[in-house]
């Protein structure tokens, strides 16, 4: 049995203002909340990742052959090794011709959107209905200089665009004409973006819930220790009806008459008790 009462005893223990205090400290804000709302930046594409791995791992294997080859004939092969340089190079290559818009224009969406913003219609003719003045070989001169990109076939580009688009962004956030937890328009789509919002809408939810059970949790601690001061109350006034009783008793026995003074402590110490459990069940 004494080992039945300890391990029970846990669970019907007085609570303590120590306790209290625990739950008042759960319901602050952990500082580190805010870190799991937020949405990492977009990170390079996998397909050119993949390939920059590679094309270093096709270099560390290309060095070891040459090496071995060094070892067996005493003489390095020119053509085996493959320069950092060389493959920064190719890279950039690819990514430029898969960043390239179907469209062939350079600039992101929000500068052509708010480009368009900036243009009335049906004021400048289309560039292909203009008349284009023919350039002698006198005025173009011998290095091609006057020539047109369009009359080349060369994709049209213009340098720091990324650049560009994302100051334009920050212009229109500070301006409040763009709300700053919007994204691209090619982020719509992404699974991944998706299902991190859908479990950051979940968290919330039960960060919420689990906030509300410890605000009743507290609730309910608090009135529980005033109904422990209660139960205090109640004891002692048990043990002060105890000593009047015991007071009338030793009288009769005694064969006297208890005091006027002995009666009325007794009927005080009764109504008080009678009023704190009055206070308890209520």
């Amino acid at each position: 049995p004494h080992r039945f009462w300890a391990s029970v005893e846990p669970y019907c223990a007085d609570l303590t203002n120590e306790e209290v205090r625990v739950l008042e400290e759960l319901l602050k804000p952990p500082e580190d909340e805010a870190e799991h709302y937020k949405i990492p930046p977009l990170g390079k594409h996998y397909s050119q990742r993949w390939a920059q791995e590679d094309l270093l791992e096709e270099q560390k294997d290309g060095a070891r052959a040459a090496a071995a080859a060094d070892k067996k004939k005493g003489v390095l092969g020119p053509l085996t090794e493959i320069d950092t340089k060389d493959v920064d190079s190719l890279l950039k290559k690819s990514e430029a011709q898969h960043e390239q818009p179907e469209d062939g224009c350079p600039f992101g969406p929000l500068t052509q959107r708010l480009l368009q913003a900036l243009v009335e219609e049906n004021i400048i003719s289309p560039v292909e209905d203009s008349p284009i003045p023919e350039i002698t070989g006198k005025d173009s001169g011998a290095d091609g200089a006057g020539t047109s990109p369009r009359s080349q076939n060369k994709p049209f580009s213009v340098p720091h665009t990324k650049s560009l688009e994302g100051r334009i962004k920050e212009e229109l956030v500070a301006q409040g004409l763009l709300e700053s937890e919007d994204r691209p328009a090619e982020d719509s789509e992404d699974e991944v973006l998706a299902e991190l919002r859908k479990r950051q809408a979940e968290l919330k939810a039960l960060s919420a819930h689990n906030r509300a059970k410890k605000h009743e949790l507290l609730r309910l601690a608090k009135e529980e220790l005033h109904r422990q001061e209660l139960r205090q109350r109640v004891r002692m006034a048990d043990n002060e009806v105890m000593d009047a009783f015991r007071k009338i008793m030793a009288a009769r026995q005694k064969k006297r008459t208890p005091t006027k003074k002995e009666k009325d402590q007794a009927w005080k110490t009764l109504k008080e008790r009678e009023s704190i459990l009055k206070l308890l069940d209520g």
